[in-house]
């Protein structure tokens, strides 16, 4: 009985001493990696919305900072118009203006992106961005593995087209 009661007491400390250090340094970590995420993000969808435009080079640069995380991410843009068309009967404007929005998804903005080399906003539209991972940090995988709970690491960041600077 003495047996159990030390062994009990050996798997504790064991758990007091390495276990929860680790998870703790471990969640820190992938902190830091989702605020550097955010912070790149951000920047990435500033710069679109100040400039009224991207780039090939400003989205293959925002791509390669997040690619130094060792990280595999999925990158979603969004493109938002607010489309407005006035209505005619016979001919004649009637004083209504239908009022709705498009929106280009992440196929459709790289492709015309890598066919013109830019890819242009009009002010007042909006843009979205999403980055989500795809591969887990080894911070994740403790995690998972001992307390049974999975987390990744997601940034969502959207703005508004303000004056236009084209290039």
């Amino acid at each position: 009985m003495n047996y159990l009661k030390h062994f009990i007491e050996l798997i504790m400390v064991i758990l007091i001493i390495f276990i929860f250090p680790l998870v703790w340094t471990v969640q820190k970590q992938d902190i830091a990696l989702q605020t550097y995420v955010y912070r790149q993000t951000d920047k990435f969808v500033d710069n679109i919305q100040t400039n009224g435009y991207l780039s090939v080079a400003a989205y293959e640069g925002f791509v390669s900072k997040l690619n130094n995380t060792n990280l595999v991410y999925e990158v979603d843009i969004e493109h938002t118009q607010t489309l407005f068309e006035p209505e005619y009967l016979n001919g004649i404007f009637t004083g209504n203006v239908m009022t709705y929005s498009d929106t280009k998804y992440t196929s459709n903005v790289l492709e015309e992106l890598y066919s013109s080399n830019i890819y242009i906003f009009d002010q007042n539209d909006y843009i979205t961005v999403k980055v989500n991972n795809k591969t887990k940090t080894f911070g994740m995988r403790i995690v998972d593995f001992i307390l049974k709970k999975s987390h990744t690491i997601y940034t969502e960041k959207t703005g508004k087209i303000r004056d236009l600077q084209l290039y």
